[in-house]
C-alpha cells in the first residue's frame, strides 16, 4: 500500500453505495473509510449525514429484519442508531463489523478532506432529498441523478444507462469530471463533452 506521511491529506469518501472504492484500489491506498462494499437507502443516508459525528461514534449493531421490507436478503444488515447499513458484499456480521471498525479507525479528523457523494440509485428516492443533501454543512458534496437538476451545480445527470450500480457509476465518472482533481480539493469542473450532452438533451427533449 502507498505510504502517506500526512494521513489528514487522504480523501475520505462518504457514499451511499459502492461508488468510490475503485479510487482507493487504483491509487493503492488502504481503505480510510468504512463506506466500502455496502449501500444505504436514501432516507437513512440523509439521517446519518444530518448528525454525522453522532452516528459515526455509535457502535455498529445488527438486525435480522430491514424496515424496507426486502424480499431477498442474504447479507448482514447493520445499524448505527436508527440508520440501516446493508453490507451487500459481506458474508457474516462478524466480517462486516471487523472491517467497519478497522476502516473507521483510519478516518482522520480533517473535514476539509471529507467528500460526500449521493445518488438516486438506491430507492426510495424523492427530489426533496437532493435539497436536504445540499443543505448539509459539508464543504465537498457531489450527486448523480437520472433526472436533470440544474439548480444544484454539483449534481450530474446519468448518461450511461439508467440503472447503474455504485461501482459501475464510479467507472463512468471520468466521462463527467476529473475525480482526482476533485478529491485533491481543486473543485469540480465538468468536462466539455458532458456539458455538450446536457445541452443536446435539453434541445431534443425540451428539458
Amino acid at each position: 500500500m502507498t505510504h502517506i506521511e500526512d494521513t489528514s491529506k487522504t480523501p475520505i469518501i462518504i457514499t451511499n453505495n459502492c461508488w468510490g472504492y475503485h479510487y482507493y484500489q487504483n491509487n493503492n491506498i488502504a481503505y480510510p473509510t468504512p463506506f466500502i462494499g455496502l449501500f444505504i437507502f436514501a432516507p437513512d443516508y440523509l439521517e446519518m449525514l444530518k448528525d454525522f459525528e453522532k452516528h459515526m461514534s455509535a457502535p455498529l449493531k445488527f438486525t435480522k429484519k430491514s424496515k424496507y421490507h426486502l424480499k431477498h436478503k442474504d447479507y448482514p444488515i447493520g445499524k448505527l442508531l436508527d440508520v440501516e447499513i446493508h453490507f451487500l458484499h459481506y458474508k457474516s456480521e462478524d466480517e462486516a463489523k471487523s472491517k467497519w471498525d478497522r476502516r473507521k479507525s483510519r478516518m482522520h479528523k480533517n473535514m476539509d478532506n471529507y467528500y460526500f457523494k449521493f445518488d438516486d440509485v438506491e430507492k426510495p428516492f424523492e427530489d426533496i432529498y437532493l435539497k436536504r443533501f445540499y443543505s448539509l454543512p459539508f464543504k465537498n458534496k457531489i450527486s448523480f441523478t437520472k433526472e436533470r437538476h440544474p439548480e444544484y451545480k454539483n449534481n450530474l445527470e446519468f448518461y450511461f444507462g439508467k440503472s447503474l450500480s455504485g461501482g459501475r457509476l464510479y467507472r463512468t465518472t471520468p466521462f463527467y469530471f476529473n475525480i482526482n482533481k476533485w478529491l485533491a480539493g481543486k473543485g469540480l469542473s465538468k468536462h466539455f463533452h458532458y456539458k455538450l450532452y446536457q445541452n443536446t438533451l435539453s434541445h431534443l427533449f425540451n428539458r
